[in-house]
């Protein structure tokens, strides 16, 4: 191998690494933003849709037939939490608007009332900090089996 080949590898292999870290770093910067907050009703479309930045998402039809992806919270905390999203389901979300990479419309969801069983699910506090955080992410264990959590 060319000593010319071994640098265009390297070189290859760094912007790799750095697009590796490039969607964390996006992940750490995404925040809440209140002052572009809105309130949507409407028809789950879909309900589940790939996610990013570890969150679980569906996505959603409003009553003016704009589609909008959800982003609510990690999977392992909506399997927990058991979210009742289903397609069909007539829901009302409260979530910071923002757009894609693909100019999508996206929303960071703070809370989503569920018509069907009047439950309203609150994902960020008052102080819009996720109500995950500080939560210890459960891990799988084979221990599980000797002693399971009651």
């Amino acid at each position: 191998m060319t000593a010319e080949r071994r640098a265009n590898l390297k070189v290859i292999a760094m912007l790799s690494v750095a697009l590796l870290f490039a969607d964390k770093a996006l992940a750490q910067t995404i925040g809440y933003d209140e002052n572009t907050e809105i309130t949507v009703v409407g028809m789950v479309e879909q309900p589940v849709a790939p996610g990013c930045w570890g969150l679980a998402a569906f996505v959603l039809t409003s009553s003016t037939g704009r589609s909008y992806k959800v982003y609510t919270a990690p999977r392992w905390f909506v399997r927990e939490m058991r979210l009742p999203v289903k397609r069909g389901e007539k829901v009302r979300v409260v979530g910071s608007k923002f757009f894609g990479k693909d100019g999508s419309r996206c929303l960071l969801a703070r809370s989503i009332f569920f018509h069907s069983s009047k439950q309203r699910v609150v994902l960020r506090d008052q102080n819009l900090q996720p109500v995950w955080r500080g939560i210890a992410r459960p891990r799988g264990s084979c221990m599980k089996i000797f002693f399971p959590s009651n």
